[in-house]
C-alpha cells in the first residue's frame, strides 16, 4: 500500500516535468502544438496546490514581464483594421500568455527532472535529423546526401537549424562541469554530429552562429585541457570548412552570393535569391516604419501593409508568395512602431542582465543567439518559432540551478 502510493505521489510531482519533455520532443518533428499546450498547462495546474502555483509566481515575479509580450498584441488590436487577422494574430501569440504562467508556476525542477526534459529535447533533435538524413536520401535512390530544403523534412532549414544550435549550447556548456569518465565520447559524437547537420542544412545563420559557439567551446578547452589539443582543434576546423566552401557546390553559392549582393549597386527587384530579396524587403519595411513610426500600423496590419509595399515597388517574388519580414525586429516596427520596438528589446533583454548577474550563462547563450537569429528570420511568426522561443526562454530563465548538473 505505502509503494502504491509512493508511485502516485512520484507520478504526480513528474506529470508535469513529463508533460514539458513531450512537448518540447514535439518541436523538431512539426507537430501542431496546440494539444501539448493545453497538456502541460493542464499537467502543472492540476497536479500542484493552488498555494503552491500562486507561491512560485510570488517568488519569480519577473513572468510577468514575459507575458507582456502578448499583452502589447492586445493592445495593437485597438487601433488595427484588419481585425479578423489581428485575432488571428492573438490565437498563434497564445503560448506567450500562457507558458510564462505555466513554467513560472512550477515547483523548482530537481537535477533528474532537468536530465528528462534537456536529454528528451536532445534525443528528439537527433531522431529528427536521422529521420532527414535517411528519408531525403531515400527519396534520391540513395544517390547522394541532400541538403538546405531537400534534406530538412520536418521543418524549413532555418528552424530546424534553431533547434540544433540550442541543443548544441545545452551539450557545449556541460563541459563547464566535471564530465564523468564514461561520457566525453557520447558528448563530442553528439556536437560532432550536429555540427555536421547543421552544416548540410545550409541555414546560413544557423552555420555562422554554430562556427562562433564552436570557436567559444575550443578557447574554453584551451582553458581547461590542453591548449595543443585546442589550437590542432582550431587549425583541423579551419581546414575542413575552408575545403567544404570550396568544394560544396551548394554551400559554396550560398555564402558567395552574400558577397555578390554586397558590392552590387542595385538589386533587381524580381530577384530571388534568399539574401537579396531579404534586403529588398527590409527596404520595404523601412519605408512602411516610415510612414507609421511611433505606434505603427496595429496587430493585423502589419502584413497587409508590408505586401501592399510589395506591390506598388515591384517586388515581384516577394508579393507573389506574399512573404513576411524576415526580421522580426522589423515586424515590431511595422505593427507597433518604435515604442512597441523598444518595449519588445526591454522584455528581452533585462532578463539577458539579470541572468548575467546570477551566472545564469546557459540562458545567456540561449538569448544571444536568438538576438541574433530574430535579425534574419521572423521566427515569432510561426507555430513552431513562438512556442520553442517562449519554451526554452521561460524555462532556461527561470529554472536555473540544475541546469548544467542536468547534463553530466
Amino acid at each position: 500500500m505505502n509503494t502504491t502510493i509512493k508511485n502516485k505521489v512520484l507520478l504526480k510531482e513528474n506529470f508535469p516535468t513529463l508533460a514539458l519533455t513531450l512537448l518540447l520532443m514535439c518541436l523538431p518533428f512539426g507537430i501542431h502544438l496546440a494539444g501539448g499546450i493545453v497538456f502541460f498547462v493542464a499537467a502543472v495546474f492540476f497536479t500542484q496546490t493552488f498555494q503552491q502555483s500562486l507561491h512560485n509566481l510570488k517568488s519569480r515575479p519577473l513572468f510577468l514581464l514575459f507575458l507582456s509580450g502578448y499583452l502589447i498584441y492586445v493592445v495593437g488590436l485597438l487601433y488595427t483594421e484588419n481585425m479578423s487577422m489581428g485575432l488571428k494574430e492573438l490565437e498563434y501569440k497564445l503560448a506567450f500568455l500562457v507558458l510564462p504562467v505555466s513554467i513560472a508556476a512550477m515547483n523548482s525542477l530537481n537535477r533528474k527532472q532537468y536530465q528528462i526534459i534537456i536529454w528528451g529535447f536532445v534525443f528528439a533533435i537527433c531522431i529528427a535529423a536521422v529521420l532527414s538524413m535517411f528519408i531525403s536520401s531515400y527519396r534520391v535512390s540513395f544517390a547522394y546526401l541532400p541538403s538546405y530544403i531537400e534534406l530538412s523534412i520536418f521543418h524549413h532549414p532555418s528552424y530546424l537549424s534553431i533547434y540544433l544550435v540550442t541543443a548544441f549550447i545545452l551539450l557545449m556548456k556541460a563541459i563547464d562541469v566535471r564530465v564523468k569518465k564514461t561520457k566525453p565520447i557520447l558528448f563530442y559524437t553528439l556536437l560532432a554530429f550536429l555540427f555536421v547537420f547543421n552544416y548540410f542544412l545550409n541555414s546560413k545563420i544557423g552555420i555562422l552562429i554554430l562556427l562562433l559557439l564552436v570557436l567559444i567551446f575550443l578557447f574554453q578547452a584551451i582553458h581547461r585541457h590542453s591548449k595543443m589539443i585546442a589550437t590542432s582543434s582550431v587549425i583541423i576546423l579551419v581546414a575542413v570548412l575552408t575545403v567544404a566552401f570550396l568544394t560544396v557546390p551548394v554551400l559554396k553559392n550560398r555564402f558567395s552570393s552574400i558577397q555578390k549582393i554586397t558590392r552590387a549597386e542595385n538589386i533587381p527587384k524580381d530577384a530571388k535569391e534568399s539574401s537579396a530579396i531579404r534586403i529588398l524587403i527590409w527596404q520595404e519595411a523601412v519605408k512602411v516604419f516610415q510612414d507609421n513610426p511611433w505606434i505603427g500600423v496595429g496587430t493585423g496590419d502589419k502584413k497587409d501593409v508590408l505586401i501592399a509595399s510589395y506591390a506598388k515597388n515591384g517586388i515581384t517574388h516577394a508579393y507573389e508568395y506574399k512573404l513576411n519580414a524576415h526580421n522580426q525586429y522589423f515586424e515590431w516596427l511595422i505593427a507597433f512602431g518604435l515604442l512597441g520596438l523598444l518595449f519588445w528589446l526591454t522584455v528581452l533583454i533585462l532578463p539577458m542582465i539579470k541572468a548575467f548577474l546570477e551566472g545564469n550563462y546557459i540562458y545567456l547563450y540561449f538569448m544571444l543567439c536568438m538576438l541574433i537569429i530574430l535579425a534574419v528570420e521572423s521566427i515569432l511568426e510561426r507555430e513552431a518559432g513562438v512556442v520553442f522561443f517562449v519554451l526554452f526562454n521561460s524555462l532556461l530563465y527561470f529554472h536555473p540551478a540544475h541546469q548544467k548538473e542536468a547534463i553530466t
